[in-house]
This record gives C-alpha cells, sequence and structure tokens, in this order.
C-alpha cells in the first residue's frame, strides 16, 4: 500500500489512472502479518493478480490436499491464519478470501503491452521457463510457474548459472525467487526483493542477506524500477 501511494503521489495518477494497470506476481499472504489486509485490498481495488505458491499452499491446505501441511504452516501460513478469529464470520471471510484465490491465473500476458522491441508483457509468480502459455495449462505446468527456481539459491545470479534463457516475443515479469536487486534483461525482470527475509532470518536463526526487505515494482515499457523498503 505504501509503494503504491508512493508511486501515484510522484506521478500524480490517481487510484482510477494506477490501480487497473497494476499487477501483483502472487504471494500477497504468509510472508509476515497483514496478508489478510492485502488480499482485501486488492480485491477492493480489482487489482490484477497471478497465483503464487502460497495463495495455492492455502487452497491446497485448506482443501486437506496439502502435502506438506506442517512445512506450509512453518514458512508462513500461520501468520495468515491468525488474522481471522473463530467466528462464524471470520470463518466465512476467510472463505471469500480463499474462494477468491482459487479464481487467480498463473499467467497474465497483455498483448496490448510492448516494449520498444515488440516484445509482449507476460507476469508470473515464477519464471515462465519452458511453459507454453499459448497452450491450455496442464497441472505440471501450473506447478511450473509457481515453483520454478532459476536461480542456485536464493539470493543467486541467473546469468552465472544460464538459467533464465531468452522466450522469443516474451518480456516475463516474476518474482518467487528474491535477489538483493531487481534484474532485468531485455527478456524478463525478477523483481523479488525478499521483503520478508530479515525477519524471516531472525526467527530461524540464520544471517540474512543484506540488501533485502524491499518490495519492488516496474513501470512498463519504461523500465523504470520503484521501490519500497519493509515497513513491518
Amino acid at each position: 500500500m505504501a509503494l503504491c501511494q508512493k508511486v501515484m503521489k510522484d506521478t500524480g495518477l490517481s487510484e482510477e489512472e494506477f490501480y487497473p494497470f497494476l499487477t501483483v506476481a502472487g504471494d500477497l499472504i504468509d510472508r509476515g502479518g497483514g496478508g489478510r489486509k492485502v488480499v482485501d485490498f486488492c480485491r477492493e481495488h480489482q487489482i490484477h493478480v497471478v497465483m503464487g505458491n502460497h495463495e495455492k499452499m492455502l487452497i491446497d491446505f485448506s482443501s486437506g490436499h496439502n502435502r506438506g501441511g506442517p512445512d506450509y504452516m512453518k514458512n508462513g501460513g500461520r501468520y495468515y491464519f491468525a488474522e481471522f478469529g473463530s467466528s462464524d464470520d471470520e470463518m466465512q471471510a476467510m472463505d471469500d478470501q480463499i474462494q477468491w484465490m482459487k479464481r487467480l491465473p498463473y499467467i497474465i500476458p497483455y498483448p496490448e503491452a510492448r516494449n520498444a522491441e515488440g516484445r509482449i508483457l507476460v507476469v508470473t509468480h515464477s519464471w515462465l521457463g519452458d511453459v507454453d502459455f499459448m497452450t491450455p495449462l496442464t497441472d505440471q505446468a501450473k506447478e511450473k510457474l509457481i515453483w520454478n527456481r532459476p536461480y542456485s539459491r536464493n539470493g543467486g545470479k541467473p546469468f552465472e548459472d544460464e538459467k533464465v534463457t531468452d522466450i522469443p516475443g516474451l518480456f516475463n515479469v516474476f518474482g518467487h525467487s528474491y535477489l538483493q536487486e531487481p534484474e532485468i534483461s531485455d527478456w524478463h525482470a525478477n523483481l523479488d526483493g525478499g521483503v520478508f527475509v530479515t525477519k524471516w532470518a531472525e526467527e530461524n536463526k540464520v544471517e540474512a542477506l543484506p540488501g533485502m526487505d524491499k518490495l519492488n515494482m516496474l513501470q512498463f515499457p519504461e523500465m523504470k524500477i520503484w521501490t519500497q523498503e519493509s515497513i513491518d
């Protein structure tokens, strides 16, 4: 919310001019408190959102199909559930959010949004990789779109690994694997700034990488980066 307010203030755009063109690359929930509020915010303003692995884990968990329920709770699910009470109204509010999440697309292509090279903007949670977004998505392809990690580790550099390859005609914006700085090439942008990393590292008694705890936004096709440091 702070990042949106910063962009609107700097650009002079109104909410009506800004929110219809905003897309969020998934993982609205679990990474610290406030996920319930973020989901309501996106629903209220009809912001475009793609499915993230955390939304999918919540959907599976709530349906009794989660393969790693304890692992999901350890990796942030407990934050989301703690934001709801036990009354019927609170349980209905949670179910309303989960039903909304079930309808999230795994890919949002914007054929009308092209850069100077004519590449079409495509937003996914993780790297589009070898998934053909022009054909119906299989369950396996959907898993790739929320779990692909083309990096050697969180905070790694894909160009060293040569794993984030060019997909001709497309410009893929994604997150999922956090980096110390946004990474942009001629064909992709990973914007994940690890907004939760320091808190997560403290809880798990490990050393956090420096330069994290940022939320990044890309203005396309101008390729301007907007950044908001964590205020949680």
